[in-house]
C-alpha cells in the first residue's frame, strides 16, 4: 500500500497489496486506470448459455478457489499472483453472475457477500477461513483508503484554506473530482450516489469538529457509529 505525496511534499511509504493501493495525487495528474476485481461488461454467446449453466457448479467451485488463493497472495505481498487470480476471478464471475460483471461492476463487498455465499455451498468447511481473510482485507484497505484521505484533506486545506463541508458525498467531490483530484483511490471508491465508502460498501463518516478540523473514519465491520471507537476505522494520528 502506498500514499503519495501531492505537490513536493514528503511520500509516505505503504506497502502495496493487489487493488487496494491509494496514494495522493500530483499537482496537474490525472488518475491512472487500476483494474479492480471486476472490470468490464460480461458477454456470453447465446449458443455458450446452455453449457455455462450446466458448468455452474464446477465453476461456482473454481471460483471459490480462486478467491481464497486471492486472500493469501494479497495478504502475502504477491502482487503479480495475485493480479492473475484477479484476472481468473473475473472471468468466472462474467460466466456466472453477469449483472455483477458490469458495467458498472459491483462493489468488492458484494463480490465478497457472493463467493462467501458460494463457498457456503460448494466448500463449507473453508467459508471461515475465507470470510475472516476477507474481513482482514476489509480492514486493511479501508486503513489505507482513510490514511491516504487524511493527508490529501490537510493538503486540500492548504491548497483552499479549509477543510471541505462536511458528509462522505461533499469529501468525494472535494478530493476525487477528475479535473483537479486530490488523492487516487481504488475502483469503487466512490459509490453510485457519489459517497466515498469503505471496504464494506458504506459512506464514510466524515464531519467538521467544533475546532474546524476534520474527522473522518469508518463504521467498520459492524456497521455502527461508536464514535470512532470500538472497532470503528480512524486513520492512523
Amino acid at each position: 500500500m502506498q500514499a503519495g505525496a501531492r505537490g513536493s511534499g514528503s511520500r509516505p511509504q505503504g506497502r502495496g497489496r493487489g487493488f487496494s493501493g491509494c496514494r495522493l495525487v500530483r499537482r496537474g495528474e490525472l488518475p491512472m486506470k487500476r483494474r479492480d476485481l471486476l472490470l468490464g461488461p460480461a458477454v456470453i454467446p447465446g449458443l455458450l448459455i446452455g453449457r455455462a449453466v450446466l458448468a455452474a457448479p464446477a465453476d461456482e467451485q473454481r471460483l471459490v478457489e480462486a478467491m481464497a488463493r486471492w486472500a493469501e497472495l494479497r495478504s502475502s505481498g504477491d502482487a503479480r499472483g495475485a493480479a492473475a487470480k484477479t484476472a481468473e476471478a473475473q472471468g468466472l464471475i462474467a460466466k456466472l453472475r453477469p449483472d455483477l460483471a458490469g458495467p458498472p461492476p459491483a462493489s468488492r463487498a458484494v463480490v465478497f457477500d457472493y463467493v462467501l455465499e458460494l463457498a457456503a455451498r460448494r466448500q463449507p468447511a473453508a467459508r471461515p477461513k475465507l470470510e475472516a481473510a476477507f474481513l482482514r482485507l476489509q480492514v486493511e484497505d479501508t486503513r489505507a483508503a482513510l490514511h491516504a484521505i487524511k493527508q490529501a484533506l490537510e493538503h486540500y486545506r492548504m491548497d483552499r484554506g479549509d477543510y471541505p463541508g462536511g458528509g462522505a458525498k461533499a469529501l468525494a467531490t472535494a478530493l476525487t473530482d477528475p479535473r483537479n483530484p486530490y488523492v487516487q483511490l481504488p475502483a469503487g471508491s466512490v459509490s453510485a450516489a457519489g459517497e466515498l465508502v469503505d471496504g464494506w460498501g458504506r459512506p464514510l463518516h466524515y464531519v467538521r469538529g467544533a475546532d474546524g478540523g476534520a474527522v473522518v473514519y469508518s463504521y467498520g465491520p459492524n456497521g455502527r457509529d461508536d464514535g470512532g471507537g470500538a472497532d470503528d476505522i480512524a486513520p492512523p494520528r
